[in-house]
């Protein structure tokens, strides 16, 4: 666990330094770079067999590599995912080896991420801590490739917060759909954001919710619905959604995912409460309310959901929002209320991580680097 603490102490060490040490405008660019490059030293350099899902990735990636044609390679990697497929291809054309993958995976993930913070968040320094604390930096050594699909997937969400219509984030929803199938649920947020939602009129506040309701219920029936045909459509994915790698899923869809689904809610109605008073900060106003559909969605996703591991799995394409929209809900608050708040979060998730780490639900403990 050593590295995770090392790496982890580095990045929440540079946060203090960088906004309160050093008062220049490019601080906050000096901590992105300094995580980027820690964290990704942790993830691109673990050992290829750590994780749940390791062994299962990299025999997928060598059937692909290992054939002589693109076609053949679609047929022999057993997944719909085309774009993965290319990837994979790409990789071990110039590297054949299980770390390039890794390497390669851990680039696009946290590219992808810290492109969405920088984007969509007034506090870097929170939303990278965020990151870490509320375990998607630590879940995504396993599902990885649902991980890249996020991580491209958040940076559609960005394009649509900004204009519904933007053909970049239509040509990022489908090479997250192209990685992963389960982007579809892209849709739904497609479908609630950036709908210009005025949170002075109750009425359409209370519209947003029952728009989102009925999107959830959609999506829990025809997840669970569909799953069974899915699986008998593609046999290979019974140990995927049967085995360790939901184990983290299950056991927190009983207990502490709920905890956390509930303060996201906490958190809404707050913001909400925020973005309606009139002193709030504009801009913080414009990026709040701009996220807000989404986080909605995810509570209420998690909460009708929660009996379903692989529904949480799936709303982690939602929850994920959280790293932005938590700093972007604080700094509508005022200036000493916002540090407690920070604080008083940053102490809780660091709790959640650590109990987390422990039980070991991802299977990254002991960490290993490639070399060991």
């Amino acid at each position: 666990m050593a590295p995770f603490i090392i790496g982890f102490s580095i990045v929440s060490l540079s946060a203090i330094y960088c906004k309160f040490g050093i008062k220049r405008d490019e601080s906050s660019k000096i901590f992105m770079g300094i995580s980027f490059v820690v964290l990704f030293f942790i993830m691109g350099f673990r050992n290829p067999l750590m994780g749940t899902d390791s062994i299962m990735y990299n025999n997928i990636f060598m059937r692909i590599g290992q054939q002589h044609s693109i076609r053949e390679a679609f047929s022999a990697s057993g997944i719909s995912a085309p774009g993965y497929v290319i990837f994979c291809r790409v990789i071990y054309k110039f590297f054949p080896n299980y770390q390039a993958r890794i390497i390669g995976t851990s680039l696009i993930i946290l590219f992808g991420i810290f492109r969405y913070i920088k984007k969509s968040s007034k506090d870097v320094y929170l939303s990278i801590i965020l990151f870490m604390t509320l375990t998607f930096y630590v879940q995504s050594f396993n599902i990885s490739r649902q991980y890249m699909a996020i991580a491209v997937l958040l940076n559609a969400f960005v394009e649509w917060y900004r204009n519904k219509k933007s053909v970049l984030g239509w040509v990022l929803f489908f090479v997250a759909l192209s990685i992963h199938t389960t982007s579809i649920v892209g849709l739904a947020a497609w479908i609630l954001i950036g709908n210009n939602i005025d949170f002075m009129d109750k009425k359409q506040i209370r519209k947003l919710i029952v728009k989102s309701i009925l999107l959830g219920m959609v999506v829990i029936v025809s997840q669970t619905q569909l799953l069974s045909v899915f699986l008998r459509m593609f046999p290979m994915y019974s140990n995927y959604f049967g085995g360790r790698a939901l184990n983290q899923f299950n056991d927190q869809g009983q207990g502490r995912t709920i905890i956390i689904i509930f303060g996201y809610l906490a958190i809404v109605i707050y913001s909400v409460f925020l973005i309606r008073r009139k002193s709030s900060h504009l801009e913080g106003r414009i990026y709040a309310g701009e996220q807000l559909p989404v986080i909605l969605f995810a509570v209420i996703i998690g909460i009708l959901g929660a009996a379903y591991p692989t529904v949480l799995r799936m709303n982690i394409f939602f929850t994920i929002t959280a790293i932005s929209f938590i700093p972007n809900t604080f700094i509508l608050d005022g200036r000493s209320n916002r540090r407690i708040l920070s604080a008083l979060t940053i102490t809780l998730t660091f709790a959640f991580l650590a109990i987390y780490m422990i039980e070991d639900k991802s299977d990254v403990i002991p960490y290993m680097f490639f070399w060991s």
